[in-house]
């Protein structure tokens, strides 16, 4: 409208008038100027103002990986192997799903891939050397790479140097590790596990860089506290999913303590799985995605029964609201549950370890979970074997495979009969 009437004044009488109107013109910019400058000035400090940020923020991340709804085993021309966006975003924890949120399609899903633990140091790195890191996951590459997000726990760090820490078992790999985790298309790694500072938190630091630069995410280990207990929310297909990650075992056998990892305030370190902890934090999350997943490291080693701590912790998580809890530590599959939408595997075993063969540690299996908006619609295994520290995966209806699979469906039906 000024443009017109600008238009409209040429001629004698409009040209009396200008200057006025420039003067005019001259106060309104100024004044918009002053009061964007203001709204400015606010801006910036609300966005300083630490007490505007939730304690733990979510760090989040999209999966980029494009449509998946498809059959990935095919031509892979296209695929450029890019991992989700590391970027973290400091504003999660006031963007989650509220009542006015969009929701999410019924038909919506989301698959994921569940290992247990992977280490990739001793017997199992001296074979890296002699067969080359493409060969760790050979035998399993295709059950990975068919899921939206690849999930494990990563059991060694990766790192040189360090001082290695007062325990019987101190575990680091190669960095050159790495490569195996690419080639596995790992989305999502838990570090609280009692390995992750086996070689101090140098070790740890060198470990979260290299998994950063590669853009595979991570939980459960950070520079203080509240950086161990941040949740990450990965977003697949716009379902967002929040992940948490804890410790806790007994004290070793070397007498060491594990518990004295715990993170502070001004100390690196990890989450210690208490149940009041780990209730907090599940509601918390719970407000910030559509599904909260709590990876955790706990039990006794080498057995299938599990210990009072680990079902607390696991179930104070489930009571909280978490979707699922996917337990490690044990070495050996355990019981798994699902009750209305909500799943439970106490143990995923071994993945990538160099247990002996033919041990009951080199038995495991992929478990496979379909995520809709209301939780878990669906669960399926695929068993695999472990040779020489690498995973193979075997035909569910013969031999080894049935017979893990008989194992897994008798641990979880004694299981489900003492809930009863």
């Amino acid at each position: 409208m000024a443009l017109h009437r600008d238009d409209a004044a040429r001629g004698p009488a409009g040209a009396a008038a200008l200057p006025g109107v420039l003067a005019l013109l001259g106060v309104l910019v100024l004044l918009a100027a002053v009061i964007g400058g203001w709204f400015a000035v606010g801006s910036l400090t609300a966005d300083e103002d630490p007490g505007q940020v939730a304690d733990h923020t979510a760090r989040t991340v999209e999966d980029t990986s494009g449509d998946t709804s498809g059959d990935t085993s095919g031509d892979t021309s296209g695929d450029t192997g890019a991992h989700p966006s590391a970027a973290r975003d400091s504003e999660a924890a006031d963007r989650g799903r509220g009542d006015d949120a969009p929701t999410l399609d019924p038909d919506t899903e989301v698959s994921l891939a569940v290992v247990g633990d992977i280490m990739l140091s001793r017997a199992v790195g001296e074979r890296m050397d002699s067969d080359g890191t493409e060969a760790v996951l050979a035998g399993v590459r295709e059950q990975l790479r068919d899921a939206d997000l690849t999930i494990g726990n990563l059991e060694s760090p990766l790192c040189e140097g360090g001082t290695p820490a007062p325990k019987r078992f101190t575990l680091k790999a190669d960095p050159v590790g790495l490569e195996v985790l690419e080639d596995g298309s790992f989305d999502v790694l838990s570090l609280a596990n009692n390995h992750i500072l086996d070689y101090g938190s140098e070790c740890m630091d060198s470990t979260i860089e290299l998994l950063d630069d590669a853009g595979i995410d991570h939980v459960g280990a950070g520079a203080s506290i509240d950086e161990a207990r941040e949740p990450l929310i990965v977003e697949s297909k716009g379902m967002r999913i929040a992940f948490l990650s804890y410790l806790q075992m007994p004290v070793e056998r070397s007498g060491f303590d594990s518990r004295t990892w715990t993170a502070t305030t001004d100390s690196p370190g990890l989450p210690w799985a208490t149940p009041e902890v780990i209730t907090e934090d599940v509601e918390a999350a719970t407000s910030q995605a559509d599904h909260v997943i709590v990876l955790l490291h706990s039990g006794w080693e080498k057995t299938e029964t599990l210990s009072p701590e680990q079902q607390a912790a696991g179930e104070a998580a489930l009571e909280a609201g978490a979707t699922a809890v996917l337990g490690a530590h044990p070495h050996r599959l355990q019981a798994h549950h699902d009750e209305d939408g909500s799943f439970v595997a106490w143990s995923m075993g071994n993945f990538v370890f160099d247990y002996p063969d033919g041990t009951p540690e080199s038995d495991s299996a992929i478990l496979h979970l379909t995520l809709g908006p209301e939780g878990v619609t669906k669960h399926e295994w695929t068993p695999i074997i472990i040779q020489d520290g690498f995973p193979k995966a075997l035909d569910p209806d013969e031999g080894d495979g049935a017979r893990i699979l008989a194992t897994l469906d008798r641990m979880s039906a004694e299981y489900a009969a003492t809930r009863d």
